[in-house]
Parts: C-alpha cells; structure tokens; sequence
C-alpha cells in the first residue's frame, strides 16, 4: 500500500512540474511523461481536478490559475525580507543551549540561520546540533556549529534536498525543536498548515512528527491562504511566527481553534 502511495505521490509530482512549465498538455502527453495507460491517467485527472490543482479541457488538462506559480529561491529572497528578518531573529531566540533542532529549507529559515551563526559567534549559544535539508542553511552555519545535511534528490530551485532518501534518514532522528515553513496557512482541520509540492510536504510532515516542539514560520501573507498539501493540522504547532501584518481578525479567528501566535 506504502508503495502505491509513493507512486502517486511521485506522478503528481512529476506532472505539475512539467505542467508549471507549459501550462496545458493533451492526454499523450501525460501517458508518455509518466509511463501510464489512458484509462489510468483518466482516473488520474479525476483525482487532481477534486484537490483544484488542474482543468480540465477538451483532449487534456491545464494548470488551475490558483496553483499557477513556482517556487525560485532567489526570486523570494527580497520579498518581504523585513518581516522575514524579524521572524527569523525571534524563532533564533527559541533555541537553547545543547538543542538538536531541525531547520527547513526557505527564505525565512535562511534569516534565522543567519542570526544563529551570529548567536554562537557572540558565544550566546553552545552545543547545538542542526539538521537541515537545505544548501543555503548549511553554507551559513557550517563554520559555526555542526550541522547534518538531510541528503537526497536536489531541488536546484530551492536549494534543498528530498525524496525518499531524505524521509528515510528523517525517521531515524528525534529532534528537539523543528522550524518549519509553510506556503499557505489555514484555520480549518482539514487544511491547515500547507505546502506547494508533495516532497516539501512529506519532509515536514516526517520532521513534525519527530519532534518534541513545532514551529512555524511564516510571513502573514501565508495566513488564510491555501496552497498544494496539507502537511500538518493548525494545532499541531506549537507556536507560529508572523509578521504585524496579522490583522487582529485573522488572529482572533486562528486563537478561537486554538492556535497559538507570535506576531513580531
């Protein structure tokens, strides 16, 4: 069963990232990229129609306008990199001594690095361990504490590994304190906190769950935005991290289903 999940995980993949690129595909085209039987992809189509991912059109599928979007590491680097800072320094000041903590790859999580080579460099932390599936994470820190690279399939657009080889090596770890990302947060249950691809999904869902405490960083544009895969249920997390930008009713609205929030 484990083996067929897998199997779908990874067509769905392979497809939207193919479909990000040119938009629309007839059926052949999908029977060829993947491998499988018309009937199959039929079936296919039916299940990512229902999760709002694609259109169908007359001989084949398009991308949905809503998940119209990839994501490049250096083109997100300048957004909202004041807010990211902010949150990056206040989740930094959650470690402790002798913490082994686990760091996502992303953005906001490269800001947080960044302060935490300072935090050991001024001698205001010792003894920490961090595990990263990220390049960037591993550049910033490696002169300062040891980290242990999560290896696998490299992702060059984000700058980060995963796959199979990286869950593998997940589910032998028990982590401390995860900090994690999130592209598109919801209050209800059965969304939550959400990812754009399967294999970001599947790593944080993993960490998540190996870990005593859960952090989620994330700028408030992320907030009541839906994105690919649900990864974890709101209150699963421990703490979010966000920016002012939070209105006061988004942030009475998540408290109400008990979730907890910093704003910074």
């Amino acid at each position: 069963m484990g083996s067929l999940i897998k199997k779908k995980e990874y067509r769905e993949d392979k497809l939207l990232s193919v479909l990000k690129i040119k938009k629309r595909m007839d059926t052949k085209e999908v029977v060829d990229l993947l491998g499988i039987s018309e009937s199959t992809t039929r079936r296919f189509f039916d299940d990512l129609e229902k999760k709002g991912v694609i259109l169908r059109t007359y001989g084949g599928i398009q991308i949905s306008p809503e998940w119209d979007t990839d994501y490049y590491f250096e083109d997100l680097q300048q957004r909202q990199a004041d807010q990211k800072m902010r949150i990056g320094e206040y989740a930094c000041s959650l470690l402790s001594n002798g913490d082994i903590a686990f760091l996502d790859s992303g953005t906001t999580l490269q800001h947080m690095a960044a302060t935490l080579a300072q935090r050991i460099k001024d001698g205001d932390l010792t003894d920490i361990q961090i595990y990263t599936n990220s390049l960037v994470n591993l550049k910033v820190l490696m002169q300062y504490c040891d980290v242990h690279l999560i290896g696998g399939l490299f992702r060059a657009k984000r700058q980060d590994f995963c796959g199979h080889l990286s869950e593998m090596v997940l589910n032998t770890i028990a982590f401390q304190k995860c900090f994690l990302g999130s592209d598109g947060i919801s209050p209800g249950p059965s969304e939550g906190i959400m990812a754009t691809d399967l294999f970001t999904a599947k790593v944080n869902e993993i960490v998540a769950g190996r870990s005593d405490k859960i952090y989620i960083l994330a700028d408030s544009s992320k907030f009541m935005r839906r994105s690919f895969i649900r990864y974890a249920s709101p209150d699963a997390a421990d703490l979010f991290i966000t920016d002012t930008g939070l209105s006061d009713e988004y942030l009475s609205l998540f408290e109400q289903n008990g979730v907890k929030i910093k704003r910074v």
